[in-house]
């Protein structure tokens, strides 16, 4: 397989040979990116929702009327959850929705992604990779002339270093993450309809295809 490698106006500069084969991926990789990506998803819940129960809303100490006589049916506390204004039954408390993820899922999770990005051809690899200037239109134009529709692909730019005019160039446009190759997880390859890459940051994601090249953060 062949990689085109262009630059910020969209000329081929080059050809980066590459082997699928070098990303070990066992089956179609399904399995893993599943089990990942639930568990991801979970990590990112804060688990702040939270109501309250009859016994913790203000109020409703005094029984509103007498047990009998009244023809009422019987009511100890205007608190109740039977009444507007009264306790939840049974709602939701905080809590933690985090999942473990383990070294061996995140790897392999991860080579599945990589090698589907590149199956599917999302993968688009350019030589020096960086705003000139920290306009964002300058910046969008670079990225449509690379093959990009900013504003209507999810980009996902992948560098070894972000430079202040990259930062600012890139904040603004919609759907467009800008991560340091060290950083890429299984999701942002997933949620990306294009994946431009810094040839040399390239080289960072392939050597975490391998299992020396993963830390605990990705």
């Amino acid at each position: 397989m062949e990689l085109s490698i262009k630059d910020l106006n969209g000329n081929e500069t080059g050809k980066l040979e590459f082997n699928p084969e070098d990303i070990p991926v066992k089956g179609n990789g399904n399995n893993p990116l599943y089990f990942y990506i639930k568990a991801y998803l979970a990590n990112q819940r804060s688990g702040t929702a939270s109501t309250k129960t009859r016994g913790e809303v203000s109020g409703g100490g005094r029984k509103p009327w007498r047990q009998k006589g009244t023809g009422r049916a019987r009511a100890g506390s205007i608190r109740s959850p039977l009444w507007r204004g009264g306790g939840v039954v049974f709602g939701p408390k905080p809590r933690d929705f985090s999942q473990k993820i383990t070294r061996s899922l995140r790897l392999s999770a991860y080579r599945a992604a990589l090698k589907r990005a590149l199956e599917e051809a999302k993968v688009l690899l350019v030589k020096d990779l960086d705003a000139s200037s920290p306009k964002t239109k300058e910046f969008a134009q670079a990225l449509k002339k690379i093959g990009v529709e900013p504003g209507v692909d999810n980009c996902l730019v992948v560098v070894n270093q972000i430079s202040n005019n990259l930062y600012l160039a890139s904040r603004n446009i919609p759907d467009v993450w800008v991560l340091l190759a060290k950083d890429v997880n299984p999701y942002d390859l997933m949620w990306a309809d294009k994946v431009v890459v810094d040839v040399e940051a390239w080289a960072v994601l392939m050597d975490r295809t391998k299992r020396k090249g993963l830390t605990d953060e990705n």
